[in-house]
């Protein structure tokens, strides 16, 4: 564990300090520090996880940009998966898993990159997919890939794959990440997902970060019922924005079937996905999450700082 820090006066005057295994950011849960006192902020990187902290400092960086307020600040913007051990008053999160606690919530990393999956900038990837799904599909198939061991639903998922090809083409990567593929599974870009009519997204070992990615493809996307939650998905609607499957989808085929039978709710609800991309699923719309939800919490009467 260790600790980056980016220390400034001025928010267009960064500059940047490397500091490493400080005795008191060991064995923490990684996250993204800010701390703003005395007339200076400093936005830490405590911990690592992939590079998710220096993406979720990117967007805090030009969140505080935007941010008024001579109140001091203390907030850790936690970087794995989950909360771990519940929600704490100092901190926010990717994901929730209680309805009540959507004042927690930030968005996530890949907003603004996902290097480990080839996604340097969230705003080209998503251009080039929204480009390509433009074109017409080329397999009427449901497509989905990915890690089946961070979820027992999606060996389940594989299962009813393997029941229907006809319906289903699904993918087990074995690894990690479904972007990282090996040898014998075939690899599909973001991009190239929209080759098929459909895409599925399920949970995985939390949230699924790949899901705002998906509105841009027009393409119709089944929506599996889940227990974490990022910010955007409270303004999801179903059959408006997606078509709905239950939890352990006992109702993916029904499912299916009822929107093969309804050209006119596939556009409908693709023209409508893509729409809430483009308002409420941008790398700015991120930034102005970010910035709300700090604004939110300072503005609590509790807030003492």
């Amino acid at each position: 564990m260790g600790l980056t820090s980016f220390l400034y006066k001025k928010i267009d005057k960064i500059s940047i300090s490397r500091k490493f295994l400080e005795k008191k950011y060991r064995n923490l849960w990684p996250h993204v520090e800010l701390v703003k006192k005395n007339g200076f902020t400093a936005v830490n990187l405590v911990g690592k996880s992939q590079t998710r902290g220096q993406a979720t400092a990117k967007i805090l960086l030009d969140c505080l940009k935007e941010l008024v307020t001579d109140k001091e600040l203390y907030f850790k913007f936690f970087i794995n998966d989950k909360p771990a051990g519940g929600y704490e008053d100092d901190s926010f999160y990717y994901c929730i898993d209680d309805d009540q606690k959507q004042d927690f919530l930030i968005p996530d990393f890949a907003f603004e990159s996902w290097k480990e999956a080839g996604i340097n900038s969230f705003s080209n990837t998503v251009a080039e997919i929204e480009a390509k799904g433009k074109e017409t599909w080329l397999d009427p198939r449901i497509f989905w890939a990915g890690n089946v061991k961070t979820n027992m639903i999606r060996e389940k998922l594989i299962e009813i794959g393997n029941q229907a090809p006809e319906i289903f083409d699904f993918y087990n990567t074995y690894v990690d990440d479904y972007f990282i593929h090996k040898k014998d599974v075939p690899y599909f870009t973001l991009p190239q997902h929209t080759q098929y009519k459909y895409l599925i997204d399920v949970e995985g070992n939390s949230y699924s970060a790949r899901l705002k990615f998906l509105f841009y493809s027009q393409r119709v996307i089944f929506l599996q019922e889940r227990k974490w939650k990022e910010y955007f998905h409270y303004d999801l609607k179903p059959y408006e924005h997606y078509i709905p499957v239950k939890n352990d989808l006992s109702d993916l085929v029904n499912q299916y079937y009822q929107i093969e039978k309804d050209p006119m709710l596939y556009k409908q609800i693709t023209e409508n996905a893509l729409k809430f991309a483009h308002e409420k699923l941008t790398y700015q719309c991120a930034v102005a999450k970010m910035r709300s939800a700090i604004e939110n919490r300072i503005n609590k009467p509790q807030y003492n700082k």
